[in-house]
C-alpha cells in the first residue's frame, strides 16, 4: 500500500491514539456530544463498551467529559492523514485472486492495482475487461526488472468511508510508533 499525506499530516497524528474500529464512529459523532446512554445505542454496543470508547476519544483530545452532565463534548472532528491511497496486489500467477483482492482494498483506496510476473501474465491480458470492469489496474513486472502497464485504473473515492477512516487510523498509530522509536 502506498498512502500521500495530507499537508500538515503531522498534526493530525491524535488519530493513532483510538482504536481504528472507532474512527468513524468519532467523525459520525454530534458537534454536540452525548451521554454514554446515547452513544452505546447510535453504535449498538454496551454501555460499558460506550464508555470505554468516549473515554479513548477524551484521552486522545477529541472529546471533553462533563461530570455533572456525564456527557461528552465533541470538540473536534478528526481529520485524515492520508488524502489517497494506492492498494497494489502482488501475484506470480493467479490473476483472479489477485483482482479479488485488489477489488477489495477499493473500499479504502482511491486506486488499486495487481502486479504479476511478465512471464505468467497471460490470462489476465485476455481479461482486461475484468480490471476495466472493477477500475483495477494490471502491470507486470520482467526478471530483469522491467515493468509495463497494461491498464490504468481511474482515481475514485474510496467505496466505504468507514474503511478509509479504519486505514487512516492505522496508518496514524504506524507513524506514532516510528515516531516514538
Amino acid at each position: 500500500m502506498l498512502a500521500t499525506l495530507t499537508d500538515g499530516w503531522e498534526d493530525r497524528l491524535r488519530l493513532g491514539g483510538i482504536k481504528p474500529a472507532w474512527a468513524y464512529a468519532l467523525l459520525q459523532l454530534s458537534d454536540e456530544g452525548c451521554s454514554a446512554e446515547d452513544f452505546a445505542s447510535f453504535v449498538g454496543v454496551t454501555k460499558a463498551t460506550a464508555k470505554r470508547v468516549l473515554k479513548s476519544y477524551e484521552e486522545a483530545g477529541f472529546c471533553n467529559f462533563n461530570s455533572e452532565r456525564k456527557h461528552w463534548k465533541k470538540l473536534e472532528s478528526p481529520k485524515a492523514l492520508v488524502a489517497e491511497f494506492c492498494a497494489i496486489e502482488t501475484k506470480l500467477k493467479n490473476w483472479r485472486r489477485a483482482l479479488y483482492q485488489a477489488s477489495r482494498y477499493r473500499d479504502f483506496a482511491h486506486q488499486a492495482w495487481v502486479v504479476m510476473d511478465d512471464r505468467d501474465v497471460s490470462p489476465a491480458l485476455r481479461n482486461l475487461a475484468e480490471f476495466s470492469r472493477l477500475n483495477i489496474g494490471l502491470a507486470s513486472i520482467a526478471t530483469a526488472g522491467d515493468a509495463k502497464i497494461h491498464a490504468k485504473p481511474t482515481l475514485r473515492s474510496p467505496r466505504s468511508e468507514l474503511r478509509f477512516w479504519y486505514a487512516n487510523t492505522v496508518v496514524a498509530q504506524r507513524l506514532l510508533r516510528n515516531e516514538a522509536s
